[in-house]
Order: structure tokens, then C-alpha cells, then sequence
């Protein structure tokens, strides 16, 4: 794991989004949600994009062979536009996931087989859980290509942190200054804590911490 990715894990989204927030980026991925109890992952995205499948294809009903081309330090996200009708993620995918070393799965869409996810302790967050296959319904049309999920768009190469909060993206060309902001964010909240654990009222300790801008005191440094 590089630098950056352990850096990064340090924050959880919550903090990540603050300082995405505070650059007036929305990286949150909406509805998306951890299906696992392990679900604290960070790598970087392997974006895979879906559409409407041909007749051709709806007769074949192949499935979609991608994961042969991920990397151990990658998340895979799966563009299915937000379809809750069919899966594209399911057992044997995830088996090949956890040999490959492969850090999580993050689907715009649904997941099925969620005993095998969970005996494999895999990482996967999705709109939720559904058994009918993709195959002949859904169809692969482009890895490693820009996708977008609801209002966020995501670039292969992006950082992906995802915890039990959900998931969010930070694009790469302002990762430093994300974390950046994201460690006096971490600060502020940590002295506010500690203030109010010493009996200080919430409303001073917030006022002399600047808890609502806390990475002016930074900006400088930028």
C-alpha cells in the first residue's frame, strides 16, 4: 500500500467529506451502503461501466470478464446505473477477488451471494441485495473509463475510501490538499473533544477551535 493510501486511511468519510466540503467537491456516493461488517477499505478505483444489452446479447447472456485486468491496490466499481433489477457481482467473483488480494467492490447496484461475501470476509457495498443474475439483462461496456454514480463522477486512477458510513471518492488531482484538510479537520475535532471532556461549553470550545472552518489555519501552507 503506497503512502497516499495509508495516509488516507487515517480518516474515516466523514472527515473526507468535510474537507471535500470544504472545496465544494461532493465525492459521497448516495445510497450506497457497506453489506459487510468488514468494510473498511481504501485503494484506488478500477472503474467498470454497464449498459443495455443487445438482442444478441440478451440471447448469449454472457457474463462480464474483467477482474483478470485489477490490481491488489484497487477497488473495482461497477457502474450499473443504479439498477436494482439485476446484479453484477455474486460468488465466484468475489472468490477471485479475495485470491487476487483485491481491496473491496463498490456496485451501483446489487450484489448476490451474500453468504459467499460474508464467509470470505470481503469488503462490498451496494444499493442492496438481489438474486437474479445480470446476465443477458446487463452488459460490460467499458473498464477504465469515467462512470458516474447519481451526481459523482469517478475516474479510473481516484482514491476510494469507503467505512461503515458508506463510500466517497476523492479525485486524484487534489488528494494532497485533501488530506491536507482532512488532518486539521481530525485536530479541531480531537481539542473540541478533549475541551469538552475538561467541562468547557461545546459553543466556546467550537468558537476558539474554529470547528467551522478549521482548514483556514492551513491555507497558507497550501
Amino acid at each position: 500500500m503506497n503512502n497516499i493510501l495509508k495516509l488516507l486511511k487515517k480518516y474515516n468519510t466523514s472527515i473526507l467529506s468535510d474537507a471535500l466540503d470544504s472545496l465544494n467537491i461532493n465525492g459521497a456516493l448516495i445510497n450506497i451502503k457497506p453489506q459487510t461488517t468488514d468494510c473498511n477499505i481504501v485503494g484506488i478505483a478500477f472503474t467498470v461501466k454497464y449498459g443495455q444489452p443487445s438482442s444478441y446479447d440478451k440471447f448469449i447472456g454472457k457474463a462480464a470478464d474483467f477482474i483478470d485486468n485489477v490490481g491488489n491496490n484497487n477497488i473495482i466499481i461497477l457502474a450499473n446505473n443504479g439498477r436494482t433489477d439485476c446484479t453484477v457481482w455474486g460468488g465466484i467473483l468475489t472468490r477471485v477477488a479475495k485470491i487476487k488480494n483485491i481491496q473491496g467492490t463498490v456496485i451501483d447496484g446489487m450484489c448476490r451471494d451474500i453468504e459467499d461475501i460474508i464467509k470470505y470476509n470481503y469488503p462490498i457495498f451496494s444499493k442492496g441485495i438481489y438474486m437474479k443474475s445480470g446476465k443477458g439483462r446487463t452488459i460490460l461496456t467499458n473498464i477504465q473509463v469515467p462512470v458516474s454514480i447519481e451526481k459523482t463522477i469517478i475516474y479510473p486512477g481516484d482514491y476510494v475510501r469507503g467505512d461503515s458510513n458508506g463510500v466517497i471518492i476523492i479525485p486524484k488531482n487534489i488528494i494532497n490538499k485533501v488530506l491536507q484538510r482532512a488532518k486539521a479537520i481530525q485536530e479541531t475535532e480531537n481539542l473540541i473533544i478533549t475541551a469538552v471532556n475538561n467541562k468547557m461549553p461545546l459553543k466556546k470550545a467550537r468558537i476558539k477551535y474554529k470547528y467551522h472552518r478549521p482548514w483556514e489555519k492551513h491555507i497558507l501552507d497550501e
